[in-house]
């Protein structure tokens, strides 16, 4: 039965090429195995970019929570929103043209989901709220906005 190549055998890194690394391996012997970006091509004998990792890497960098567009002491997004909450300017970071259209209440309600959300950026676990509490209270507060909308409209 035909089994893959195993990756090269080295003794050193220097027998090794610039996508991988010199390592021993489960047999006793010492190989090259592909760096993280890289994945082991048995057909063509050599490491070769593995896309999936480069997507995934790619997303998370996508979802990072860094602004350098911003400056330097507001680069990190939640630390940058953590301070502005301290500083009780938490309507500055609403969109301009949102807040254009907004009553008072609109913006109470903002508010308030934006405190929800302070309390899902706690660094201790056991200071966030659950998943049921989040839900129970983003339900609370659309309650509140629809029911002033409702008496809004009747009067």
């Amino acid at each position: 039965m035909w089994a893959p190549p195993p990756e090269p055998p080295c003794m050193k890194q220097a027998h090794c090429d610039s996508t991988s690394t010199c390592r021993d391996a489960h047999d006793g012997t010492r190989r090259c195995f592909c760096k993280s970006a890289f994945r082991w091509d048995a057909a063509t004998g050599q490491c070769v970019k593995d896309l999936k990792k480069a997507r995934r890497k790619h997303t998370l960098l996508v979802a990072s929570t860094l602004d350098f567009g911003r400056p330097i002491e507001d680069v990190n997004l939640v630390a940058y929103i953590k301070r502005i909450v301290n500083e009780e300017r938490l309507v500055d970071v609403i969109d301009p043209m949102i807040k254009k259209h907004a009553t008072w209440f609109d913006i109470d309600a903002m508010k308030a989901f934006g405190f929800l959300a302070m309390s899902c950026l706690e660094e201790r676990r056991e200071n966030r709220p659950s998943m049921k509490e989040i839900s129970e209270e983003i339900a609370y507060i659309m309650g509140i906005v629809a029911t002033t909308a409702e008496d809004d409209l009747l009067s």
